[in-house]
């Protein structure tokens, strides 16, 4: 019998031991929750909202102009640029490097990015290269995922058949 009343006494401080832990653990994670939650989530609100909105000016289509036999003065003509976002981009030098594996990107081009990325904010869009035809810009947009920072931007340009 006393053998048997050891035997409980060691299995209840055992479980006494594991709900302890136990219990620690639990306070532990609900403490974390309601510091997450409750103490930080105005910070991680903004965060949220920083990285579902994304702020780019647009500019808007201008209109064809015709005369009166509908031969167009005015017209506009898709066109690509390839644009580079320091902050995202990381390393630059890199970036143009692997740009240049895929498109030509001139020595001077390169010069001009680096030095408008000193002269800008980090969060400033610089362009690469204006015009790109559609091989360029499938190129480019197939390799997007290796390249961060570096996106392809759609646009009009706005031409004047006879001057």
């Amino acid at each position: 019998m006393q053998r048997e009343a050891q035997r409980h006494k060691l299995l209840t401080r055992r479980a006494a031991i594991l709900a302890a832990s136990q219990a620690t653990l639990l306070a532990a994670l609900a403490g974390r929750m309601y510091q997450l939650q409750i103490l930080e989530s105005d910070r991680y609100t903004v965060l949220a909202d920083e990285n579902r909105i994304n702020l780019q000016l647009l500019a808007p289509a201008r209109g064809r102009i015709l005369d009166r036999f509908g031969v167009p003065l005015a017209d506009n003509h898709q066109n690509y640029r390839l644009v580079i976002v320091p902050e995202q981009a990381g390393d630059i030098a890199a970036t143009l490097d692997a740009l240049g594996g895929l498109i030509e990107v001139a020595e001077a081009e390169r010069h001009r990015v680096l030095r408008e990325i000193r002269r800008k904010h980090p969060f400033v869009q610089v362009v690469v290269r204006a015009n790109l035809s559609w091989d360029e810009m499938a190129r480019v947009e197939v390799a997007i995922p290796e390249l961060p920072g570096v996106s392809i931007e759609e646009g009009l340009t706005r031409s004047y058949p006879f001057g």
